[in-house]
């Protein structure tokens, strides 16, 4: 079967929804296989219209042990970091990371005593915080890949980002002093 050209163009309505929210907009509908033609200029105007929505509540559980270490991490290593704060940011990085490619030194953290151990147990100490619709468009993608809810890929990227530094592994280590501190830094001031 090949992929249409989409020639047969007639104007329509195009829709993207967002948190139940939708978007309509005039533009070009193919009229053989149904698509909506997203121009730049379109995709534009979608993306300043989800920026103007409002912030969208993460929240999740994290074990006691999760939150030790948490609080250790902050004491260590970016005293002035507030708790929700930093976990917001150890999110953003990692989906930042997932998107360029970076995903794969996550195989080896899976495997680490620290992942499991943060990540299994009982979960009682509660963790919230907002992000934009950006970030959230960026996170809902990477949690429909894994087949999670957006919350729960929050809180395993969480628990994936703390087991890396946490990590006793010198190559993880490695990459962690050499990738992910200097993106968090960059992140923690703009956050």
């Amino acid at each position: 079967m090949s992929a249409c050209e989409h020639k047969n163009t007639k104007k329509g309505k195009l829709v993207r929804t967002f948190k139940g929210a939708a978007f309509e907009v005039d533009g070009l509908v193919c009229q053989d296989c149904g698509a909506g033609l997203w121009t730049d200029e379109l995709s534009k105007h979608f993306h300043k219209w989800v920026m103007s929505q409002k912030k969208q509540r993460i929240q999740y559980q994290m074990t006691p042990e999760a939150k030790e270490c948490l609080d250790r991490f902050i004491s260590e290593e970016l005293p002035n970091a507030k708790p929700a704060t930093l976990s917001k940011v150890l999110v953003l990085a990692f989906t930042k990371l997932v998107e360029s490619g970076g995903a794969s030194v996550f195989d080896k953290v899976y495997e680490t005593e620290q992942f499991q151990h943060f990540s299994q147990g009982e979960r009682s100490e509660k963790m919230q915080f907002d992000i934009g619709a950006l970030f959230y468009l960026h996170l809902e993608a990477i949690s429909n890949l894994y087949d999670q809810s957006v919350n729960e890929m929050a809180f395993e990227s969480f628990h994936l980002m703390l087991a890396l530094f946490f990590s006793n592994d010198p190559e993880l280590k490695k990459y962690w002093t050499e990738c992910i501190m200097p993106k968090l830094q960059e992140l923690l001031m703009a956050a």
